[in-house]
């Protein structure tokens, strides 16, 4: 949150706060509060201070606006991942470098074709999706099974990462190229 959005919170939480005691004070004293209605009847109501009225409606008009930006402002995705903390600093590394990762070693299992990634951090833990293509004559879950113990043991051994989660679809099945004999015509 950029410093002007935490100043205006801090200006709002203040008013709020002065409005409650104020509110408080009203309880305890009548004559207060009627004293508090009257300066407010005196100087903004009755038009003896039309700018002074204009200036309060306009500010209280743009703290509104922006408080409901704020609150409808979606956050962008995370593009890296916390590796390590401590009390001096602490290690991040990006996704698109722990998406290199994941594709090497997806494509390292045998029959794994086609790889595709999708990743995504959710509550500080790295969700991978892939989506891959294996040939016609080989086993899926064995080979999806392989293929998650792959990327969770390279994503562990290089990056220092366990994932959250890693979720493997078979979208293609690919036929095996043809082999070409070594003689020739002739």
């Amino acid at each position: 949150m950029s410093g002007l959005r935490r100043a205006i919170l801090i200006i709002l939480a203040l008013l709020l706060i002065l409005a409650a005691a104020l509110l408080v004070v009203c309880l305890i004293n009548g004559a207060i509060a009627e004293d508090i209605v009257a300066f407010f009847e005196y100087n903004l109501v009755s038009g003896r201070s039309f700018w002074a009225t204009a200036a309060v409606a306009a500010g209280l008009l743009l703290l509104g606006v922006f408080i409901f930006i704020i609150g409808v402002k979606t956050q962008a995705a995370p593009k890296q991942v916390r590796i390590f903390s401590c009390d001096g600093g602490s290690i991040d590394i990006s996704l698109a470098a722990v998406d290199n990762v994941v594709k090497k070693a997806a494509a390292g299992v045998a029959g794994v074709k086609n790889v595709a990634t999708e990743l995504a951090v959710v509550n500080n833990g790295l969700v991978v999706g892939l989506n891959i293509g294996v040939p016609q004559d080989t086993p899926i879950p064995p080979t999806g099974n392989a293929v998650k113990q792959e990327v969770a043991s390279q994503l562990e051994a290089i990056v220092g990462l366990v994932p959250a989660e890693i979720k493997v679809v078979v979208t293609s099945i690919v036929d095996k190229p043809q082999e070409v004999s070594a003689g020739g015509i002739g």
